[in-house]
C-alpha cells in the first residue's frame, strides 16, 4: 500500500518531521476464524460435470473459491493511525515500510 504524504520542504527534508497517517485496511476477521470451505467442502478441487450430446464430461478443476486451499476466511475493516517519521534529508518519493500492515491476503468465500 502506498500513500502519499506532503511535507514542507523546509521542516520535511532539513530538520525530519513526523506525519499521523489515518488509514483503513482489510485485516483477516479473528472471530470467526478459518472456516471449510462451502464450495468444495475443504477438498481444494471442483467436478465439473459437461454433457455434449449423448456423451458427458468431468472435469476436476481447483476451487475458484478458495484458491485450491480448502479454506476461506472474513475480513473485515479496520481503522488505524500510524506515525509517519519522515528522515532528515529524505529524497522525493521515499518510501517507509511498516513491518506487518500490509492488507490481508485476498478475500475468500
Amino acid at each position: 500500500m502506498v500513500h502519499p504524504l506532503k511535507a514542507r520542504r523546509s521542516a520535511g527534508r532539513r530538520q525530519g518531521a513526523t506525519r499521523s497517517l489515518r488509514l483503513t485496511r482489510k485485516v483477516i476477521d479473528r472471530q470467526r476464524g478459518v472456516e471449510t470451505c462451502s464450495a468444495c467442502h475443504g477438498q481444494g478441487a471442483r467436478i465439473q460435470t459437461i454433457r455434449m450430446g449423448p456423451m458427458i464430461q468431468q472435469v476436476q478443476k481447483t476451487c475458484e473459491v478458495c484458491g485450491g486451499t480448502g479454506q476461506t476466511f472474513r475480513q473485515s475493516k479496520q481503522q488505524e493511525t500510524l506515525d509517519v517519521h519522515i528522515p532528515k534529508g529524505a529524497p522525493d518519493q521515499h518510501k517507509i515500510n511498516f513491518s506487518e500492515k500490509a492488507p490481508a491476503p485476498r478475500p475468500l468465500a
